[in-house]
């Protein structure tokens, strides 16, 4: 289950500054260019989709955005809790720095195994009371749900390695609707703690992931009688190996 303690919140680095959870390295400028990662939200061609961007790819990004795109980007930030100063249009380093400070709390969430891209980031913040002031913040709820190609992969595997063959269409409508049924049972669920009317962490726990439903799959399809009479196929040919052949 992803568990970790996320700071929230925090006086916001200057430009060029990120924590030590996100990578970087040094240009040929000698500038600092850290890495995030942007987003963790699987899709049909790439279960397991993660997708970085640079800090210098993001600040280009930020100063090739219209006033009006800014002024959007800064209220979004504002209803999320960051400090964004006057929104005049203009890229401001309050600003620029809250955008920053954002992708770095993402990066973050992504790494203790939430499954968010920026927009998703920000809607839940805002949704769950991030703006300072507004009192303790109430746990946020985030339901999984395995997409079918993840499933059959995972399906097909266990099928085959407990009873030599692939899984039949109807085993993989049937155990990938009881793997979701099971995961709609178990959300992921982040409480937050709080001082002085900021955010100052996070625990996440519960959920149903990749790992979780591989043991349940192995439960399931093991009590087959196919996979019963493998089992036992397994043990005669292992006792006769073990006396050198039938005579």
């Amino acid at each position: 289950m992803p568990v970790g303690g996320t700071p929230k919140r925090k006086q916001q680095p200057a430009a060029g500054t990120a924590d030590a959870t996100s990578s970087g390295g040094w240009n040929s400028g000698g500038i600092g260019d850290v890495t995030y990662i942007t987003s963790s939200i699987p899709t049909a061609a790439n279960p397991n989709n993660v997708e970085k961007t640079t800090q210098k790819e993001l600040i280009r990004k930020f100063l090739e955005m219209s006033p009006q795109e800014r002024i959007g980007i800064g209220n979004r930030l504002k209803s999320a809790g960051y400090q964004v100063g006057g929104l005049t249009g203009q890229a401001t380093k309050d600003l620029r720095n809250a955008y920053l400070k954002a992708y770095d709390d993402l990066n973050q969430e992504i790494l203790i195994g939430q499954q968010l891209d920026f927009n998703t980031f920000l809607t839940r913040e805002a949704g769950t009371g991030g703006g300072a002031g507004q009192g303790p913040r109430q746990p946020y709820t985030q339901d999984q749900e395995i997409n079918d190609m993840s499933a059959k992969t995972l399906i097909d595997g266990i099928v085959k390695n407990l009873t030599g063959r692939n899984a039949t269409d109807d085993e993989v409508t049937q155990y990938t609707a009881m793997i979701r049924a099971q995961q709609k049972k178990n959300p992921l669920v982040t409480t937050y703690t709080t001082k002085g009317g900021q955010t100052t962490g996070s625990r996440t726990t519960g959920g149903f992931g990749a790992q979780e439903a591989q043991q349940f799959l192995l439960d399931k399809v093991s009590q087959g009688d196919e996979a019963k009479a493998n089992r036992a196929l397994d043990a005669y040919s292992a006792v006769v190996d073990l006396f050198g052949g039938l005579r």
